[in-house]
């Protein structure tokens, strides 16, 4: 049995960071997301497996736009052509928060298919061939659910295959789980002995356990752990699943990311920072490519008379090309120092908050500690925009 295993489409993504678009008004980087997925279904319909699983966020929004809608169907309609097997689980960007919301996951399950599968309202079982999938969408996870229903059923299938959306046990990110949006994936549920575990959620391409891999997302949205990975589908064949087992990887072309990292401006003038920047990115190709450079220890006075302007024009052959300045250890993505010092008193009593709050016993009910903490300090800086835009 030969499945392709994918995850974290994210059609529809945007971002501020990348405002260009093509020349009938669509966001180049939507289009990155949406090319990829073609690309994957591409390949997919070249390899025809047994069938074809995408593990949750096929959309980064409940509710995409009507052109991304149209064209996402257009790729199923391929599938639905081609005779595979095609099950696509919802995931948490798939999943209003709000239950009065409607998702276009419900508009998807509407269409008369054959061969596609979508999984949006509760825990399903489809079988194709010799393999079951128990499938379990993000909304069956906000209604509860008993986890004995997700045991193997060796009796009637030779294979199980489960796919689950969230956060595994044995990944990086399960000590941060935010159990008010994110699925817990423990022990008790990784361990039932399912042939494979097909994981979404996490964005990069990794093994929890022999037979549990998240596929990881097919494009980057962001300068995370997985911007040097390649990404793209794992192909799997469930016979040869256990131990020492290694999913192949069917790459797709990704949008390039270079990421310069920190640059020490410690006792150095504003004209060897230019120069030495400058002389950084000439190393590099960064055309096209989504960049970014922190630049840390840097004195009021020399962030004062440096040509930022000049610097930021460096990285204009860039689709993005972002800079982060650090003054007295504080930053902002803005491209401002903190100034206000009355900002920089709340931010640090914001931190002691948060690190008191989740130094209690019962911390494990609250949110991710990394998020509450990045929220409050979103919120501060772009209070400070709002001050200096007065200012100026």
């Amino acid at each position: 049995m030969h499945i392709i295993h994918a995850a974290d489409l994210h059609l529809d993504y945007k971002t501020k960071q990348v405002q260009r678009t093509t020349a009938d008004g669509r966001n180049i980087r939507e289009l990155d997301f949406f090319n990829v997925f073609q690309e994957l279904v591409d390949i997919v319909i070249d390899q025809h497996p047994d069938a074809f699983v995408i593990a949750g966020d096929l959309f980064d929004t409940p509710r995409p736009s009507n052109i991304v809608i149209k064209n996402t169907i257009n790729q199923f309609n391929r599938l639905e052509e081609e005779g595979i097997p095609t099950i696509v689980q919802g995931g948490n960007h798939d999943t209003p928060q709000m239950r009065t919301t409607t998702s276009a996951f419900e508009s998807l399950m509407e269409i008369d298919y054959k061969y596609i599968h979508f999984i949006y309202h509760g825990i399903d079982r489809v079988v194709v061939g010799d393999t079951e999938f128990i499938v379990v969408p993000h909304l069956s996870v906000a209604d509860g659910f008993d986890p004995e229903t997700l045991r193997p059923n060796y009796k009637d299938n030779k294979y199980s295959v489960l796919v689950l959306h969230g956060v595994a046990d044995g990944s990086d990110i399960f000590k941060q789980v935010d159990e008010s949006r994110e699925m817990p994936l423990g022990s008790h549920i990784l361990n039932m002995g399912h042939t494979y575990i097909a994981l979404g959620h996490y964005h990069k391409r990794s093994k929890v356990r022999e037979n549990a891999w998240y596929a990881g997302s097919l494009e980057n949205g962001s300068f995370g752990p997985d911007v040097q990975d390649k990404k793209g589908g794992l192909s799997v064949d469930l016979s040869k699943v256990g131990k020492g087992y290694i999913p192949e990887l069917l790459e797709v072309s990704i949008r390039k990311i270079v990421d310069f990292g920190v640059y020490d401006a410690a006792g150095k003038s504003a004209e060897v920072i230019e120069q030495e920047i400058e002389d950084m990115i000439a190393e590099k190709d960064i055309e096209g490519a989504l960049s970014r450079i922190k630049i840390i220890n840097i004195t009021k006075n020399i962030y004062n008379t440096i040509d930022k302007h000049h610097i930021k024009d460096m990285g204009k052959q860039a689709l993005y090309f972002g800079i982060s300045w650090v003054i007295n250890q504080m930053e902002t993505d803005t491209g401002r120092p903190v100034k206000n010092e009355k900002i920089k008193d709340l931010v640090s009593e914001w931190r002691d908050t948060v690190a008191q709050k989740y130094s209690h016993s019962n911390a494990s009910s609250l949110p991710s500690r990394s998020l509450v903490e990045e929220k409050g300090i979103e919120y501060l800086n772009s209070y400070q925009e709002e001050i200096d835009a007065t200012e100026n």
